[in-house]
């Protein structure tokens, strides 16, 4: 199933490259457009309607025409690239609910989001609505390729990389998917390549890292805030990922 409707005809689309700092609120009553936002540095909270989603760097949130949406900035410094679609005829670009989009895996999606933000956003309206259009479909094959019995972790999957900073027990994880706790283990660990704690411990050490690289926000600070409750815990696997506990500020005080 196509996340997007390839069908579409884009007339035109607005890009606005928003940088803001940690702190900032932005409202908005009602969303003219369907909206992409594709989280290009920090971290984003957005409340859309009476859902809120968590949305950190390289990932990219879809959010319906009409939706009332509030967006926090998290880190010291954020980057996003907004994406509105002008659409023919009353279309939609998709289904009318929020969606978020792990795209640290669909390269030629961050590799066309890319090109455009280093393109500053180009006046050429049929180049922006171009790759646009390959965008979408460049997330609609990523999405596909999750077959079906990989399909069934997904609602588990998702949970993971929207509140990863959560303490849930592998068996409520196993249970959103409708499975045994065994299947469960065996189809993420085929999936990701990692069970479900050392993926959620990974999305937590990176983002942790974004905090203290980019924020005002010592380790352990940082540890705290992603959901790691044991510091000296925290530091040992983040030594095994990065490769040092002194990048950035790492210290405790």
């Amino acid at each position: 199933m196509h996340m997007f409707n390839e069908q579409i005809t884009i007339q035109d689309t607005v890009m606005v490259m928003n940088k803001r700092y940690k702190g900032h609120k932005f409202v908005q009553e009602s969303r003219p457009f369907d909206t992409l936002i594709y989280v290009y540095k920090g971290m984003l909270d957005i409340s859309v309607d009476d859902q809120t989603f968590r949305v950190p760097s390289k990932n990219l949130i879809f959010i319906p025409q009409n939706s009332y949406t509030v967006t926090d900035y998290l880190y010291k410094e954020n980057a996003a690239l907004c994406i509105g679609l002008k659409l023919c005829g009353g279309q939609r670009a998709a289904v009318q609910n929020p969606m978020v989009f792990e795209l640290s895996t669909a390269a030629h999606a961050q590799a066309l989001l890319l090109e455009l933000i280093h393109s500053n956003l180009c006046s050429d309206r049929f180049f922006r609505i171009a790759k646009t259009y390959e965008l979408l479909m460049a997330i609609n094959k990523s999405s596909l390729h999750m077959d079906h019995q990989f399909a069934r972790i997904l609602p588990a999957y998702e949970e993971i990389n929207l509140h990863y900073n959560k303490n849930v027990k592998i068996s409520e994880y196993a249970k959103m998917s409708a499975m045994c706790e065994t299947l469960f283990r065996k189809l993420f660990y085929a999936y990701t390549g990692k069970t479900p704690i050392a993926y959620r411990n990974f999305l937590r050490l990176t983002h942790a890292d974004e905090l203290i690289k980019y924020g005002d926000y010592t380790a352990a600070e940082a540890a705290e805030i992603v959901g790691f409750n044991n510091f000296s815990f925290f530091c040992r696997e983040y030594k095994k990922l990065f490769g040092t506990c002194s990048s950035y500020r790492i210290r405790k005080t």
